[in-house]
């Protein structure tokens, strides 16, 4: 009798779901790869905030990270965003890392506190007349996961 795969090579649920989990898993990828660097650039503009000696951005009439960040715009309640950001970034991770149902059920609504984020963010930006391009690409990064947290 000659040998038969347990598997229907010809069907097609087979290579769906092969494409399926490798979508999968290369979203997962992304997605944490996001979170780290919109870790990195929270936590840089947090450093920046106390020290801010220590920034690097182009000072070009528009484009202006110093008058962004030291701005009134730059803390809500008296706290930092960028501590704001540091702290959505750190949850998001464990949540996009979690097994749990219940966990889960939350990223959601912290999603929509990432987009209110950015909603203020630009907000601020546009007040101002000024452009932070570390606000901005933390502003693009949120949206980046959210959209893909969508698919």
């Amino acid at each position: 009798m000659p040998w038969k795969p347990s598997y229907d090579w010809n069907s097609n649920k087979f290579f769906a779901k092969q494409i399926y989990t490798m979508l999968k898993n290369v979203k997962k990828l992304y997605v944490t790869a996001l979170l780290v660097l919109g870790l990195a650039i929270a936590l840089y503009t947090l450093l920046v905030h106390f020290q801010p000696t220590l920034l690097y951005c182009p000072n070009t009439g528009v484009i202006n990270c110093a008058f962004v960040l030291q701005s009134a715009y730059s803390a809500l309640f008296g706290i930092p965003l960028a501590l704001l950001a540091s702290a959505w970034f750190i949850v998001m991770l464990l949540l996009f890392q979690s097994k749990n149902k219940s966990a889960m059920s939350f990223t959601p609504i912290w999603i929509m506190l990432g987009l209110g984020g950015i909603a203020y963010s630009i907000t601020a930006q546009f007040l101002l007349g000024k452009v932070c391009i570390y606000c901005l690409s933390i502003d693009t990064i949120i949206a980046l996961i959210a959209a893909l947290s969508v698919i």
